[in-house]
Parts: structure tokens; sequence; C-alpha cells
């Protein structure tokens, strides 16, 4: 009987043309594992493993459409060389990330991108940086909960530029207009600028004393003071001086603005002879 035994096992093998299935009474692929035994048709298969006619395998699917296709989490814990495309909706690395290189071992950074080539490396495209083409979008680093984001973002750029005029006027000791008004009517940061220069044609001991020349940026509305700044001039002498400002003016509604300046003595705002006079609002963003 044993002899018999081993030439059945000897010569005869069995060939199975079916399907395999593990856990389940109509298995839906050559092989089939339903780990919980609740597969209805499609439904329940997300523990289902499967290896279907064409070789493709599928955890969490039944009808994988790839050579290895997982629905659901995965985690890997050693390195994972993918030598084609990578297309994710969302990637997650809890150590770096290196593009470019084969070798993903002693990843440096969070982040390596490795190119070599014209047109390779990072490239950053957005809708707004496309087809806005009145705002000048850029990439930049930002920071965002702690964190460095780049990101695109809208940079101040000049977008209107209001050039005013220095009035020929005498400075005295009380605050004097000094230029005509302009208005800025547009939302967002103004830098507003003013240079001149001042003298007086007495000719007699200079450098004795120091004095300064007040300028003051006001709304021409309300005469309340904006910025003020100040300019050493000769209080004797040949008195030249050039005072200038400039600030960054946050505009929210309409405004007017002027400047204004005053010294303790009369003195002449030169029309040309030391340099043109200046006034200008120019807006950034």
């Amino acid at each position: 009987m044993k002899k018999v035994m081993i030439l059945f096992g000897m010569f005869y093998s069995i060939n199975v043309f079916s399907q395999i299935g593990i856990n389940i009474k109509k298995p839906q692929a050559p092989l089939h594992v339903d780990v919980k035994g609740d597969t209805n048709g499609l439904a329940n298969t997300i523990d289902d493993v499967v290896i279907d006619a064409n070789g493709n395998f599928g955890i969490g699917t039944i009808i994988p459409t790839n050579r290895l296709e997982v629905h659901g989490n995965s985690v890997v814990t050693s390195d994972d060389l993918v030598n084609g495309n990578l297309d994710a909706k969302t990637i997650s690395a809890q150590g770096g990330i290196r593009i470019g290189k084969d070798n993903v071992t002693n990843v440096q950074s969070s982040l390596e991108i490795y190119g070599n080539g014209f047109g390779t490396g990072l490239r950053l495209e957005n809708e707004p940086q496309i087809n806005d083409t009145n705002l000048r979008y850029v990439p930049v680093m930002t920071q965002k909960s702690n964190y460095g984001v780049l990101a695109w973002e809208n940079l101040p750029m000049v977008t209107t530029t209001i050039e005013g005029m220095v009035n020929k006027a005498i400075i005295k000791e009380n605050w004097t207009d000094v230029t005509p008004t302009i208005t800025l009517d547009e939302p967002g940061y103004w830098i507003i600028f003013i240079s001149f220069t001042v003298h007086t044609g007495y000719v007699g001991p200079s450098n004795e004393n120091r004095s300064n020349i007040f300028l003051q940026l006001v709304n021409a509305t309300t005469g309340i003071e904006i910025t003020r700044g100040a300019s050493p001039t000769e209080s004797m002498g040949l008195r030249v001086g050039s005072p200038q400002f400039m600030h960054v003016l946050k505009v929210d509604n309409p405004i007017t603005v002027k400047a204004r300046a005053k010294c303790n003595f009369n003195i002449n705002i030169e029309d040309g002879q030391w340099g043109d006079p200046k006034f200008y609002a120019i807006k950034i963003n």
C-alpha cells in the first residue's frame, strides 16, 4: 500500500483551472481572500485581497486596474524606490523627501530637489499668476503657523504715480504750505516723497549757528499732522539746506495731503539752482 501511494505522488499532478477563494464562497478573481467573510458583490471589499486574471494585485479592492492598487492607508518602513511616475493627492513624510536622485537614503533636509538641466528643479504655478495681468505674483517664503511656506504672494509694485509740485515760497517761523494738495484715491500703501533746496542770498559769517527746517505732511482736509521731519541748515551766513523726507502712508479711504514747512528765520525755496524740487506720491501695491 505504501508503494502505491509513492508512485501516485510521483507520476500524477493536479491542475486547477478555477478560482481560489479563502473565506469566500464565490471568489471573484483567480485568488480572492475575504478576511471578514462579508463581501457582497462590490460591497464590503475594504478587507479583501485579490490577484486578478491580468496579474494585478488589489488590496481593499477586488477590481484593481494597476499592478498594485491599495485602497486605504499604507506604510512603508524601509526605502521605497519609484522608477516611474508618482501621482499623489497628498504626500506626507516624517523624514525628508528627495527629488531628482535615485538614492533616497540619508536625506539631510526636509525637502531636497535636484535638477541636472534646463527646465528641471522646482516649478511653482497657480491660476492668479497666469491669468491676472494686473497683479505681480511671485513665489516668496511666507510665515504661517511658525513654519516657512513657499507660496504665491502679490508683492508691492508701482501701480500709480502722482507727481505734485513744490511752491517757490518763503519759509517763515509759522507753518507755510510748500506744496499744493494731491489726492490719494486708491486704497493701499503709498510712498510720499518731498525734496527741495533752500537758501538766502545773505553773505556773511557762516557756520556760527545751526538750526532746523521742519517739514510736515498733513491731511489737507482736517489739518492733522501725518508725519514730520527736520533738516539742519545754517542760521547765519549763506544759508543753504536740502530738507527732504519719505513716508509710507496706508490709505483706506481717499485722502488729500500737502506738505508744510517752518524755520526760525526767513528762507527761500530754490527753484533749481541746487537741484530740482520733487514731490511724489507712489502707490506700491
